[in-house]
């Protein structure tokens, strides 16, 4: 009878490899994360944001220039209205005769008073609501721009990233470079290099007194000319009353002269300044666009290099 010796030695030697197995501790591989895909897929997210806000901010932009419009040739005709009224007319080509021998700016000045409270309010809203829009887009940007932020700064420990806690929505510059700061990025590039102001008003103003004076001069140059040559003027110390101003222009510019003349200072005014109001919308556009295009690349240079920067760190 054999001895069962040789089923009894393999039985221990397995079990003896089993226990070595159970209690040999197996190093267990930890799954590599793909950072560089993760950050690509957020700063993708990011870019599509940016398109997104660009493309409203666009829209609502032409709305705006659209809507105005209406509203600024009503402002250029009731501007030219006003100029061109009877009183308004003879005093300008007072000023104009006092401006000749004093070389002073009192025509325009006159012009400016006439005029500007007219056009102002319309070219004020005009301002407003293209600021608006700016406003929404750069709002926007940040939004976007700080929740790639948050969402890079929790990649090392996903759990972290919940815990994070960043007001995003209708934040301002400043919050916004703190929060940034916060997380732990140099806001260094992304502070905006200068504000932005739709419309200069002055500018438009001058081109709109100086196109007037010109008109003026050329309409009613033989009446300047008879009252800058007349004693009256030249001993007086501030504009002419009206009856002097007739007294000395004659009755040679008849009523129906006065008519004419007005009636063609009022055209000629009412096509120059809806011209160039026209030319004014066009150029805010121009204006806030560049602008637009100006704060995006600012963004997304910035979103770019956090991108890069997060690359770098979490490789080390």
């Amino acid at each position: 009878m054999k001895k069962p010796y040789p089923i009894i030695i393999f039985t221990l030697i397995v079990i003896a490899i089993i226990v070595v197995l159970k209690l040999q501790k197996v190093a267990v591989e930890t799954p590599k994360i793909d950072y560089t895909k993760l950050i690509k897929i957020h700063t993708e997210q990011a870019k599509i944001r940016n398109t997104n806000a660009l493309e409203s901010f666009e829209l609502e932009i032409n709305r705006v220039i659209t809507s105005h419009k209406p509203h600024l040739m009503i402002a250029a005709d009731k501007a030219a209205k006003k100029a061109a009224e009877f009183e308004s007319s003879l005093t300008l080509v007072s000023y104009l005769a006092w401006d000749k021998i004093n070389n002073t700016s009192k025509a325009e000045e006159h012009l400016n008073l006439t005029i500007n409270p007219i056009i102002k309010p319309a070219v004020d809203m005009l301002s407003s609501n293209i600021n608006t829009a700016i406003d929404i887009f750069q709002s926007d940007l940040r939004h976007s721009t700080l929740l790639l932020a948050k969402d890079l700064d929790g990649l090392d420990l996903p759990e972290k990233s919940q815990l994070i806690q960043v007001e995003i929505q209708n934040i301002s510059q400043a919050e916004f470079e703190q929060s940034l700061s916060n997380l732990g990025f140099n806001v260094a590039g992304i502070g905006v290099a200068f504000s932005y102001n739709a419309v200069s008003l002055p500018r438009i103003d001058k081109l709109i007194r100086k196109k007037a004076k010109s008109i003026a001069l050329r309409l009613f140059g033989r009446q300047v000319i008879k009252i800058a040559a007349s004693a009256a003027i030249a001993i007086a110390d501030g504009p002419l009353p009206i009856g002097d101003i007739l007294a000395i222009i004659g009755f040679g510019w008849t009523v129906y002269d006065i008519y004419q003349s007005k009636k063609e200072f009022e055209a000629e005014l009412r096509t120059s300044i809806s011209n160039l109001l026209m030319q004014a919308n066009s150029n805010i556009r121009k204006k806030a666009v560049n602008y637009a295009d100006f704060v995006l690349k600012k963004h997304q240079d910035f979103q770019h290099n956090i991108g890069a920067k997060t690359v770098q760190n979490l490789s080390k």
